[in-house]
């Protein structure tokens, strides 16, 4: 009996990590993007994913060392071309999803927003994992979290 392999959504911290070897989380960041490549786990990312990774890793206000733009370019594009990552994208079903979680989950905080429509997302691809070190964003009941460890 063969046992399929999990289909694991990378939060955008996920990837910012890996960019920072100073990290805590860097480590654990690592060991799950070497787990992607070598095939034990289905990775997925979303289009909103590496528009977070851009815009959180160009900001000097968000990291201590921010990453020239071209930098940033040659790391979205070695996910783009790798084939140990899956992109997925909002479908039809997305925002009629993203409604029902606006209208029965409270926001702590404006910025969950794009949490929300990345969980979204995710259900309207059959996603139900999602790997982060930010657990508390991801509390709902059709959504697995695997925490980032330091």
């Amino acid at each position: 009996m063969t046992t399929s392999k999990p289909k694991v959504l990378f939060d955008t911290n996920v990837l910012v990590y890996n960019q920072n070897q100073d990290s805590p989380f860097y480590q654990a960041s690592s060991h799950y993007h070497h787990q992607a490549i070598s095939g034990k786990i289905k990775a997925h990312l979303a289009f909103q994913n590496l528009l977070e990774f851009s815009a959180i890793l160009l900001n000097p206000k968000r990291v201590k060392k921010p990453l020239p733009q071209q930098t940033i370019h040659k790391e979205i594009t070695k996910y783009h071309h790798s084939p140990a990552f899956r992109f997925i994208h909002p479908t039809p079903q997305t925002l009629t999803l993203f409604q029902k979680l606006l209208k029965n989950h409270s926001l702590k905080n404006p910025n969950h927003v794009f949490d929300l429509f990345l969980v979204a997302t995710m259900l309207s691809n059959n996603i139900h994992t999602v790997l982060t070190a930010n657990t508390k964003d991801f509390q709902f009941p059709k959504i697995k979290v695997i925490k980032l460890e330091k």
